[in-house]
């Protein structure tokens, strides 16, 4: 596994001001802390099928330039997130635009505690067919379609 800038431990609250990213078998890019510039790296966009963004503040994942670095990634199935400050369901929708994702990971993440996040994250990304390990079956879309078709009646109008 290659390696990306200062290495440094997990926990360490200097994360923020620095980061650290490693490639593994050129399949799984892990992101630490402040080492977004990783993704402007074109050699990955092509071979990166899982990707794990740890300690990077989401609002800096779904800033315009890193998003569509993000697109960029037409391999890319498998999105694992924790300790973003992913707090709300407008910022994660910035994500949606990520076709290729079939499976979305979320730990250590305020909006965790929103008890309808899976109904949302069925409702807003039909591409999704796992969420944090469970598998998506018909009776979730069915809730979820429930739940937040209200919103785009709402939006329509």
């Amino acid at each position: 596994s290659k390696s990306y800038g200062k290495n440094i431990p997990i926990g360490d609250k200097s994360l923020v001001q620095s980061g650290h990213a490693e490639i593994e078998s050129n399949k799984i890019l892990y992101i630490y802390g402040n080492a977004l510039e990783v993704l402007s790296r074109s050699e990955f966009y092509d071979v990166v099928e899982e990707m794990h963004l740890t300690f990077v503040r989401f609002d800096l994942i779904v800033y315009h330039p890193n998003l569509d670095k993000l697109r960029k990634f037409k391999k890319l199935k498998k999105l694992v997130l924790s300790h973003n400050n992913l707090n709300s369901f407008i910022l994660l929708s910035k994500i949606e635009c990520i076709h290729s994702l079939n499976s979305l990971y979320i730990y250590d993440n305020e909006v965790l505690n929103a008890r309808t996040l899976k109904s949302f994250v069925v409702y807003r990304f039909q591409h999704i067919n796992e969420f944090n390990g469970l598998p998506i079956v018909d009776g979730d879309k069915k809730i979820a379609k429930q739940e937040f078709q209200i919103f785009d009646k709402i939006l329509s109008i």
